[in-house]
């Protein structure tokens, strides 16, 4: 609920960033698609649902997050993995069911987000206006070596070279 979804000139100035981010967030579901089975949905999953069902955020949480996420996300997709998001942090804290070892799927999508809200996704492509990224099969993204680390000091610099044509 502190992103701000309606910060274009931080998404246009976050292009390749959020792009990379992108590429990070579906390895990093490959990876939990091919642990766990199935990949109906993909990319955008909530693992959750797969690890533990019985396992919820609390209701308060939720309805206040689906009262904001209506008002101030354009993107119904992204409202759901808001929801994904938040139901996967009350996975990690509440169940019994012992995860892998394997990086948070969502990570780099919430920095995503943080760097300028919401994406476009059409044809098989998560559009950044600037920038498109294929989503391809899980199969396909499946890889042991990350896209790019979460740093957002390391993302800042990269986007900055990017904009000064470096």
């Amino acid at each position: 609920m502190a992103i701000d979804w309606m910060d274009y000139a931080a998404a246009e100035r976050h292009a390749l960033s959020r792009a990379l981010l992108m590429r990070e967030f579906l390895r990093r579901s490959a990876l939990w698609v091919e642990y766990l089975g199935g990949g109906d949905r993909w990319p955008f999953i909530d693992f959750a649902e797969r690890v533990d069902p019985s396992v919820r955020a609390g209701e308060g949480l939720m309805g206040r997050l689906d009262a904001f996420t209506s008002a101030n996300v354009p993107d119904i997709r992204a409202r759901r993995m808001c929801r994904a998001v938040t139901r996967w942090t009350a996975i990690r804290d509440e169940t019994q069911v012992r995860l892998p070892d394997l990086e948070d799927p969502y990570a780099p999508l919430v920095m995503l987000y943080e760097r300028g809200g919401a994406f476009w996704v059409e044809n098989g492509v998560a559009d950044f206006e600037l920038r498109r990224v294929p989503l391809r099969t899980w199969q396909a993204n499946v890889s042991p070596e990350p896209v790019v680390q979460l740093d957002r000091a390391a993302l800042d610099v990269l986007d900055s070279e990017a904009e000064s044509g470096v």
